[in-house]
């Protein structure tokens, strides 16, 4: 069960020179796939190309080797994050130029994440 690895970091766990706030194993829909593929997904602090909290994730075997596959800043006023109410598990990130569609292995650990990119974004 990957949703057990998850784990919100009480002191602050350097990753590439970032604080590491929340990380752990997420479902991500593609922008032509429709499938939706297991990817780690590690909620920075401030990443230093962006200098903003950052959404980075990278394929599961490079979990946190700092290796990601893409970044999202996450911009204050300008991204909006909602739950699926029809579906438990899933929930969406808005951002100025996508929506990321992602799902948890369960709805707390979705609620979980929901409830701190809510933090992050206010």
């Amino acid at each position: 069960d990957r949703s057990v690895k998850t784990v919100l970091h009480a002191d602050e766990k350097k990753g590439r020179g970032n604080n590491v706030i929340k990380e752990g194993f997420l479902d991500k829909k593609g922008v032509r796939s429709i499938r939706f593929k297991s990817r780690f997904f590690q909620l920075l602090q401030s990443y230093d190309e962006y200098g903003v909290p950052c959404l980075a994730y990278s394929l599961p075997k490079q979990a946190r080797a700092d290796v990601f596959l893409g970044v999202i800043p996450l911009v204050v006023n300008s991204c909006i994050v909602n739950k699926d109410v029809r579906n438990g598990r899933k929930f969406s990130l808005l951002t100025p130029g996508r929506t990321y569609n992602l799902r948890a292995f369960s709805a707390t650990e979705r609620d979980a994440w929901v409830i701190i990119l809510g933090k992050i974004l206010r």
